[in-house]
């Protein structure tokens, strides 16, 4: 393709009006800086001068803080931004307008058309080829679907008589998928565009043009993948019959190879993958990141579920809110999708209440997803896993976690071995594909001090990060604590511990009583409840909080907590008349 001025083949300024909705798309485009810019080219492997160039086109900008491209309406204007989100997963703000392609050039007038899925992929090529340069690309156009489900997009907006490259990414098989989401993307252009497409492949172990460029690509190497290219027959030329799975060209046949799926595996100096910091710690340690299992375990009745519910909750909980040790950010309001195998309707409602109360707000954010499962099939209970994962993915931009209470009614037996397998294994595949953790609840085996329940349960310890332990003593404080963990452990003797408030009508957190320190803290708070019951036989909760408040002159919380240990330690105790007296 000889090289032609690109100037006159580029979107009009006009395409940059904002449509009413208060949706003003050259704000974002103001907002787009030198500094925005540099990031973008360190980020994406784009030169200064092209990404300079999309600003001058009104093309990027920045919307909610992060980098966004303009998506036009039938009318020219532009009615939304493409907002890539923190993850790498795609949203259109504000919601309501379809997936409109980001073209460049003149497609029908144009006798080659580029066509890519992404539009990083796009901008890689277009920079590498001189597309924004004075020469630029004559008789060529480019077209971006925005996205693998898209390339219907492309009917209509060809001429026959012309010639389309499809630059497709070299995607992973998912579960779930016949075949990756690039070959199903690169079968939709060809049967689409209604003229001859060619696939321009790019080179394991890089995964897309952009990844190819970023790893050092030049302009010849691009030309010479164009020259390379390989004619596409249309899929409908390729499908068998109805119900003639074994004819020749059935889709299976466009599975990549072992050896091509593992080489996108393999370590490369030259891509850095990104590093996502960890989804919840516990006491400051990091105890969940993206992509791996956690465990919870416990005996029934062992406090799992004001674990769990306290997990949650740190998700949207003020900086005060007393959940246990654990703290977590959720910046981007991805989906918390929490699914209660165990609970009726009103013990799971009830549950999301008190949750709410210990975060101290008003209301749980609409991006928590909690569902109750009791009563559903395994089959069910499984395939609602990823039903309602990709349901959330789709409406919140992204998951931020998954929680399963319990992974045992994933199962019909958990001592089968290639059923519990499969089901860790699907958990897995979860976490890549969605990006995101998923925190699993188990029993231990009646009478066990530490073996969960089963081959799940042992399989499922083996292949999680963390397996946090929780543990109830004859006082009813649960102590939580790790000694399996990929990061430091969280000791038992230092660990978080809770018990129930009937104060506050949950459980709530308490001061570490275990270990070589008991006798002494015991002997101090004792000494202490004597103290203040000297001169009166019973008073209210709040009267012997007030006590030790004045008594220690400690604040509220610290008070509180106080007088909580002393019940769970039986130095005091609520009497029927619901004084609280000594014991001691």
């Amino acid at each position: 393709m000889p090289s032609r001025p690109a100037i006159a083949t580029k979107p009009a300024k006009p395409r940059i009006e904002a449509t009413g909705e208060n949706f003003d798309w050259q704000k974002c485009v103001a907002a787009f800086t030198e500094t925005d810019a540099q990031k973008l080219v360190a980020g994406r492997g784009l030169s200064i001068e092209f990404v300079r160039w999309l600003y001058a086109q009104g093309i990027v900008g920045i919307c909610d803080g992060l980098t966004a491209f303009a998506n036009h309406g039938d009318d020219g204007k532009v009615v939304s931004a493409h907002v890539r989100l923190a993850n790498g997963k795609w949203i259109f703000k504000p919601t309501g307008h379809s997936t409109a392609p980001l073209v460049f050039g003149d497609t029908k007038a144009a006798g080659y058309v580029l066509t890519f899925e992404s539009q990083y992929d796009a901008f890689a090529v277009m920079d590498k080829l001189g597309w924004h340069t004075a020469s630029g690309l004559p008789d060529t156009a480019v077209f971006i679907t925005r996205g693998a489900g898209n390339g219907e997009l492309i009917c209509g907006q060809i001429e026959p008589d012309a010639v389309c490259y499809a630059f497709k990414q070299n995607d992973a098989l998912k579960p779930g998928q016949k075949i990756p989401a690039g070959d199903t993307w690169l079968a939709e252009i060809a049967s689409s565009a209604g003229c001859k497409v060619y696939n321009v492949a790019t080179p394991f172990p890089h995964k897309d043009a952009n990844d190819f460029s970023r790893a050092g690509a030049t302009k010849a190497d691009f030309e010479a993948a164009i020259a390379a290219a390989k004619l596409v027959q249309p899929q409908a030329a390729q499908d068998p019959l109805p119900g003639n799975d074994d004819a020749p060209g059935a889709t299976e046949a466009a599975q990549p190879s072992l050896i091509e799926r593992l080489t996108t595996r393999i370590y490369s100096p030259t891509v850095t993958p990104i590093e996502q910091p960890p989804r919840f710690f516990l006491n400051g340690t990091p105890i969940c990141y993206s992509q791996n299992l956690t465990t919870f375990s416990a005996q029934a009745k062992g406090g799992k579920t004001a674990a769990l519910n306290a997990v949650i909750a740190s998700t949207f909980a003020t900086p005060d809110a007393d959940c246990f040790g654990f703290t977590s950010q959720n910046p981007n309001g991805f989906a918390v999708v929490h699914l209660d195998t165990e609970q009726c309707q009103f013990r799971h409602w009830n549950g999301i209440q008190r949750l709410i109360r210990r975060a101290q707000v008003a209301a749980a954010p609409e991006w928590l997803r909690s569902y109750y499962l009791k009563g559903f099939s395994v089959d069910e209970i499984r395939k609602s896993i990823r039903l309602l994962t990709e349901q959330a993915a789709n409406q919140f931009g992204g998951v931020h976690s998954i929680i399963i209470d319990g992974t045992g009614d994933t199962v019909h037996n958990v001592n089968d071995i290639p059923e519990c397998n499969g089901i860790i294994s699907e958990l897995e595949s979860i976490t890549m594909e969605f990006d995101c953790p998923i925190l699993n609840i188990i029993h231990l085996n009646p009478g066990s001090p530490d073996k969960t329940r089963g081959h799940l349960g042992s399989y499922l310890e083996r292949k999680s990060e963390t397996n946090l332990k929780l543990e109830k003593d004859t006082n009813g404080v649960s102590v939580m604590w790790a000694e399996k963990n990929r990061d430091a452990p969280i000791p038992k003797n230092t660990a978080p511990r809770f018990a129930w408030s009937e104060q506050h009508q949950m459980h709530v957190s308490v001061q570490n009583i275990n270990g070589a320190k008991v006798d002494k803290e015991r002997e101090e708070l004792t000494e202490l409840a004597r103290a203040i019951f000297s001169d009166r036989p019973a008073m209210r909760r709040f009267e012997l909080e007030t006590a030790v408040k004045t008594k220690l002159a400690v604040k509220g919380k610290t008070a509180e907590r106080r007088v909580t240990t002393m019940l769970a330690l039986g130095i005091v105790k609520k009497d029927l008349a619901g004084l609280y007296v000594l014991t001691a």
